[in-house]
């Protein structure tokens, strides 16, 4: 489990486990390699905010129904279809056409590098037992 808290006084929580038998996966929920089977109504990732929420991968966005409304309103859902295409061979596609110079990555190398900052974060911190900061600006 990893708690954050961003310079706006956000928390988050990310929870993960790769040793639990469950739907929940990327590689059960997403189809994105054939080899898995697939669980595609259930989700992998749960965002929540105060403005709503979305179930990843199904792309299903929450929201209450009517603007300005609160805890016991109704709430209402839409769906985006997600392509339903191969994704590591899209991936791979992608990553041709970026080395081609044909388009530009998806992820910038700056992207890239707050995770990487991030993710050197959460390790020094499991390994010291207290919070970190990352080593570069994550916004």
């Amino acid at each position: 489990m990893i708690n954050l808290q961003f310079d706006n006084g956000a928390l988050g929580s990310l929870t993960a486990s790769d040793g639990a038998a469950a739907p929940w996966s990327w590689e059960l929920t997403s189809g994105e390699n054939p080899v898995y089977p697939r669980q595609s109504d259930q989700p992998c990732y749960l965002f929540a905010g105060t403005e709503g929420a979305l179930s990843v991968p199904q792309l299903r966005l929450w929201r209450y129904a009517e603007p300005g409304t609160g805890w016991h309103q109704p709430l209402a859902s839409q769906s985006q279809v997600p392509a339903t295409d191969e994704a590591l061979r899209r991936q791979l596609e992608h990553f041709v056409r970026v080395a081609r110079g044909e388009e530009a990555p998806l992820v910038s190398a700056e992207d890239a590098a707050r995770t990487l900052a991030l993710v050197a974060a959460v390790e020094r911190a499991a390994a010291s037992g207290t919070a970190q900061q990352p080593d570069m600006p994550l916004d």
